[in-house]
């Protein structure tokens, strides 16, 4: 549950002890537990805290340039652990959905996507002048004032015994701030949360819902308006505010009397959280023409921005030129030559490849989550969102967004539908949402490709299982009666679909099909998508299995791909070396070799140390190459034949055997 290799406070322990030494501690930590349940309370040296003072940049010289990171002792980690435990099972019951941190099932990129439709994809549409506002809460954790957050705790109908917890857990740190790597004298807090406490993240979004609960209040009172996302034809849905954490976004119309109300809502959070708004880093970004942003400004303060338009296929395209330069030209401001082609690097390894993440397929498998979501679960505000926008094409999915509309997040999703809907399946559950004939819920595909004579004669073609189904079994309605001929096929389709065993009460799910629960995985559908390559019939996978120096296996495999710079690959490229004492004299290919290394009889005992063997010859002969044409330096054949023997030992002790051997075993083994 806690990271084992943190930093330790002022204990000394990480948590790794106390799992490694737990049979020998867990008596005294569990009668610790025992005494905070009943008397709500700890030894207060278990909350003491160092404090170690992080740069945020170079040359970091004033105190605001520095992060300071609380170092918790592992005792008081393990209490908060556990409250934070049972805090996460009812969080999502207590913290709106427009707060996308910290709690399961959400993400900063359900913001992402809610923000994108309600600016690009409707407001700017609209044509209706409005504003985003942007806010940046100064030192967040730090300035929590306790009273209220403990208010905020009983307002919700926490009980008293927890409250109390809480407040122990709060009020009584002490902290002592590390310089120059020795501690200073003890401190007590007054206010703040600690960053490292397990239990502050959820705290601090408690915290918020006081600034999500007064955005919410005015705008059901009518004083603060947010974007409308919905399509006509379908009631209001109101964007008001999204929140990352301590990151908020406010949407409302470019009105002066609306801008009046978000002041007043501000100060007074303000005042009663002991939060500040950083009014430094807060901006003000118009949609559409707002010709009285100034004024607007002026009332609000903060910084007027304006929103950058970023297409997600520019950014993949310079990522993957930063890792093509990083890939062969490093860090230096030099010339770099690429020795194998790009398209060849981003497939499987097992495809004679580096295995280098394809950020195209890596995007649509990320994307491609999103539907299965949204298949799943539209309660989400980034579900209704979507379904109130868009109209639905079946039970499962939108249709698809045909008008432009500037970066449309949802378009570039609902795009992959067509393509990767092949990956899905439909578990049946009440059978509402799956059609009988056109959607994939028998194993063997859908039926009406199975049995298209038989479709052919069916009179509602669109019917649901819940339609069909009834408590004596099947219910068909067909155009007419079946020939003799026809009546054999009627068997063999009665005899497909009698294994159904009937409806239950739940939703009809969509399932993953690479996965035997069903639950999307974004790593999976990676693989899935990225296996479009025929696999090569020589064993490239040997080379990253050998247990050898990654610089090595590398080498190796650029030796195998006949990539590396050769005198012949140099003069290719106009570079021209003396030849001094080189001549190659390895037959054939180096696959070839490798082959027949594999199929000379290797016993199991000895095959890794075997595997190390070509290695280390081509990695020895390649350094004495080098040596002699960029150094001219030579070393006769005797210590040629010595350092590949030294270079083969030392990689058989250090990265294969358990137990330490000698030149002499590994000479023996060959």
């Amino acid at each position: 549950m806690c990271a084992t290799d943190k930093a330790p406070g002022p204990d000394g322990f990480t948590m790794g002890f106390f799992i490694k030494c737990w049979e020998v501690v867990k008596y005294d930590i569990m009668n610790a537990f025992n005494n905070f349940h009943e008397k709500d309370m700890f030894e207060r040296s278990f909350n003491a805290t160092f404090i170690t003072l992080i740069p945020k940049k170079k040359g970091a010289k004033e105190l605001k340039d520095f992060r300071p990171i609380s170092l918790i002792g592992s005792i008081y980690k393990i209490f908060s652990k556990v409250l934070t435990e049972r805090l996460k099972g009812v969080m999502a019951k207590l913290v709106d959905s427009q707060q996308m941190a910290f709690i399961k099932g959400r993400q900063i990129m359900d913001a992402v996507l809610v923000a994108s439709e309600a600016v690009v994809g409707s407001r700017q549409k609209q044509g209706k002048p409005g504003i985003l506002c942007k806010l940046d809460i100064e030192k967040a954790y730090d300035h929590v004032n306790w009273a209220y957050l403990l208010g905020v705790l009983n307002r919700m109908g926490f009980g008293q015994k927890w409250i109390k917890w809480v407040k122990f857990c709060i009020s009584t740190v002490s902290f002592s701030i590390i310089i120059n790597g020795s501690p200073t004298g003890f401190f007590k807090a007054q206010k703040g949360l600690r960053q490292g406490d397990p239990l502050s993240p959820f705290l601090f979004l408690l915290a918020m819902k006081g600034l999500n609960s007064m955005v919410k209040t005015t705008n059901v009172n009518g004083w603060l308006r947010g974007f409308n996302v919905a399509r006509e034809g379908r009631d209001n849905l109101e964007v008001t505010h999204l929140q990352y954490a301590d990151d908020t976004l406010i949407f409302c119309d470019a009105d002066e009397e609306q801008i009046k109300i978000l002041r007043v809502i501000l100060v007074l959070f303000e005042r009663m959280s002991g939060l500040h708004i950083n009014w430094g880093k807060s901006f003000l970004y118009p949609i559409n023409e707002v010709t009285t942003m100034q004024s607007l400004n002026a009332i609000l303060g903060g910084e007027i921005g304006s929103l950058p338009t970023m297409y997600l296929a520019k950014i993949i395209s310079r990522l993957d030129r930063i890792r093509k330069k990083f890939l062969w030209q490093g860090n230096k401001d030099r010339k770099s030559y690429h020795l194998v082609k790009w398209e060849s690097l981003i497939i499987d390894k097992k495809f004679e490849s580096l295995g280098i993440k394809n950020l195209d397929i890596h995007s649509k498998a990320l994307r491609m989550k999103w539907l299965w979501k949204y298949a799943n679960d539209k309660e989400t505000l980034w579900g209704r969102v979507i379904e109130a926008k868009y109209e639905e094409e079946d039970r499962w999915m939108t249709k698809e967004i045909t008008t432009p509309s500037g970066v449309n997040l949802w378009r570039s999703i609902r795009d992959l539908w067509n393509e990767l809907k092949c990956f899905f399946k439909i578990k049946v559950n009440n059978g509402a949402k799956t059609r009988f004939w056109k959607d994939e819920w028998h194993e063997e595909g859908n039926l009406e490709r199975l049995f298209p004579d038989i479709y052919s004669l069916v009179l509602h073609q669109q019917s649901t299982m819940a339609e069909l189904w009834t408590t004596e079994g099947w219910r068909f309605n067909f155009r007419r009666q079946f020939n003799d001929w026809e009546i054999l096929r009627m068997a063999d389709f009665i005899n497909k679909i009698e294994q159904f065993s009937g409806l239950g009460t739940d939703e009809d799910e969509l399932w993953w099909k690479g996965d035997e629960k069903g639950t999307y995985k974004v790593s999976k559908a990676y693989r899935k998508m990225n296996h479009n390559q025929q696999p090569n019939s020589w064993p490239w996978k040997n080379i990253w299995k050998t247990k050898i120096p990654y610089k090595v296996a590398c080498f190796v495999w650029l030796l195998a791909k006949e990539a590396v710079f050769t005198q012949e690959n140099l003069m290719k490229r106009g570079i021209i070396l003396s030849p001094r004492g080189i001549a190659w004299s390895m037959p054939g290919k180096i696959t070839e070799a490798l082959t027949s290394w594999e199929q000379a009889g290797l016993l199991a005992k000895n095959r890794g140390r075997w595997r190390k063997v070509p290695a280390s010859i081509w990695w020895t002969i390649w350094k004495e190459r080098n040596s002699r044409c960029f150094e001219s330096i030579e070393n006769n054949m005797q210590q040629i034949k010595l350092n590949c023997i030294l270079l083969l030992c030392f990689w058989c002790n250090q990265l294969l055997l358990n137990d330490p051997v000698c030149i002499i075993d590994v000479l023996d083994s060959l």
